[in-house]
């Protein structure tokens, strides 16, 4: 179970340096097809339930999306959603969060894995971490698409990815 931490940690240290390649290395992992990015200037809409209603009483500045399919040796593959989420405020962000942190409250849609040649699934939200800084929040969720990954294991996906920066060219605030 130590090496199991040692791993995750490592894999987050990787993250936060913007190396998700390593990143899923460290854990025994590889990234399966290039992941797929998208930039949404309207959060809105890709968003859905009380948290769709929490942006509209809380607008974003931006949202940017990432959507990774990885696996390991022996063909189980997951896919790792990640969303960069800013506001003016970092008190905006906290009133988003708070909804947005609770299990059933809607999410922000993931990119289709049909974008990276997969067959879509559904995200549960079981399998989720949430990070801010200042007035921008990452949230990653994980899901199994073939074969089986213990839950804890999908949820170290989250946390790992959670931890990745801002794409280029957006500010870290």
């Amino acid at each position: 179970m130590e090496t199991v931490k040692v791993q995750k940690a490592q894999a987050k240290r990787s993250a936060r340096k913007g190396d998700a390649d390593e990143a899923w290395r460290r854990v025994g992992m590889r990234r399966l097809r290039q992941s797929v990015s998208r930039r949404n200037l309207g959060c809105v809409r890709a968003t859905f339930g009380e948290v769709q209603r929490s942006l509209i009483r809380n607008p974003c500045t931006s949202l940017d999306r990432k959507l990774f399919a990885i696996a390991d040796r022996r063909g189980n593959t997951a896919l790792v959603s990640v969303a960069w989420v800013r506001f003016h405020t970092s008190g905006a962000r906290r009133r988003f969060q708070e909804v947005i942190d609770v299990y059933g409250t809607g999410d922000i849609k993931p990119l289709t894995a049909n974008l990276l040649g997969l067959a879509d699934i559904r995200f549960t939200g079981r399998y989720y971490h949430s990070i801010h800084q200042g007035a921008r929040l990452t949230v990653a969720e994980a899901e199994a698409v073939r074969g089986t990954f213990d839950p804890k294991v999908l949820d170290g996906f989250a946390e790992i990815a959670a931890e990745l920066p801002s794409p280029p060219g957006q500010p870290r605030r």
